[in-house]
């Protein structure tokens, strides 16, 4: 009996040198490894089948510790399994019970670690849509708010653009306006049958000549004649051949006159002219030639041979008499050759006349 005692001993001493010298061959082999490396090299060994459970332990055992030092879950697991399995084997069933107990902790560390990345992954997936949508609202109406200004531009550009067509159109109306109120205006100066100045255009010409000898000092002669037995001719063949009459003569004098010289209808058949820069006898060599031409000149209506004469009355002004007075003295002058034989041209003072004031001025208004 005392003899299998001591070989049942030898043999424990003898598998307990054995499983010792294995366990730290094993830690010999490992040494080198990275710590993550050894863990696992431990796990891989101690799942090997032909190694006694006891080694199993010691190795688990050894790869449990080292997990837990630097914290690999996977690594404590995977030792605890072993651990787990290996004391079942043996019948340690409460150390057993303790690794399942501690695997079971480490199991609800894990589940309770993973709920806590996998809430504050969803708190931080939530934080990047909050703001994944905020940044969309902030581009929708940055996108509709640039859309909207894009629509005010366009609908300023248009309305400018209008603006712009009705400023032309007005500008065009406003042209139209200035055109006809020359247009009025020469029409109010202008007689309508013979297209010559009217009474009122020959008054604001002589103040401008009047303006104009007062700078300059130089005189300018006026003239006024009148047809020769005007109303025989409306009586004899009508107003229309009056009309006619009067027409011929308006185109004859405005041929004849320079582009200084001004002719107007004075009244009737009366004519005015103002002849700048001439003295007396200019006018009268002026009359002369009108008065020659409009005698030797045939005329002829609706087939009817017409023949006619004017009287010319010829003044001047030269700063010593009222532009009136030099008017009345033209009427006067003209109505001395109606009196001596018409068909004449009569200049003032060269009659033995004395001069006469006007008793009846026209008004030439002041346009300055």
């Amino acid at each position: 009996m005392r003899y299998w005692m001591i070989l049942v001993l030898v043999m424990v001493t003898a598998s307990l040198t054995a499983e010792k010298a294995t366990t730290d061959s094993v830690l010999h082999f490992i040494k080198d490894f990275p710590i993550e490396q050894q863990i696992d090299q431990l796990n891989r060994i101690s799942y090997q089948s032909d190694i006694p459970d006891t080694l199993r332990i010691q190795l688990s055992t050894l790869a449990l510790i080292k997990a837990e030092a630097i914290g690999d879950m996977v690594g404590q697991k995977l030792a605890l399994n072993t651990q787990i399995v290996a004391l079942l084997q043996e019948g340690r069933r409460e150390e057993a019970r303790a690794a399942y107990q501690q695997l079971r902790q480490l199991l609800e560390q894990e589940k309770h670690e993973t709920e806590k990345q996998i809430s504050s992954q969803i708190f931080f997936r939530n934080i990047f849509m909050l703001g994944f949508v905020l940044i969309l609202n902030m581009a929708f109406w940055a996108y509709k708010r640039y859309v909207m200004k894009k629509k005010d531009t366009d609908s300023l550009a248009k309305v400018n653009d209008e603006y712009r067509e009705r400023a032309k159109e007005l500008e065009r109306t406003n042209l139209n306006i200035e055109r006809a109120k020359k247009q009025l205006e020469g029409l109010a100066r202008t007689d309508p049958l013979t297209r010559l100045l009217n009474r009122r255009g020959m008054e604001e010409r002589i103040h401008y000549e009047i303006q104009r000898f007062k700078r300059y000092s130089k005189p300018f002669a006026v003239i006024i004649s009148d047809i020769d037995d005007f109303k025989k001719v409306n009586d004899t063949y009508g107003h229309n051949c009056g009309d006619y009459v009067l027409t011929c003569v308006s185109e004859l004098i405005s041929d004849v006159i320079r582009k200084i010289d001004i002719a107007c209808r004075w009244g009737g058949e009366e004519f005015l002219l103002l002849l700048p820069e001439t003295d007396l006898e200019g006018g009268g060599i002026l009359a002369e030639k009108l008065k020659d031409l409009i005698s030797i000149t045939p005329y002829q209506f609706e087939g009817i041979d017409i023949q006619f004469s004017m009287t010319f009355g010829v003044s001047v002004f030269d700063g010593g008499k009222n532009i009136d007075v030099v008017i009345q003295e033209a009427d006067e002058a003209l109505y001395y050759g109606k009196e001596h034989g018409k068909d004449q041209v009569v200049l003032h003072g060269r009659y033995g006349h004395t001069q006469v004031q006007s008793t009846d001025p026209i008004t030439i208004p002041d346009l300055t």
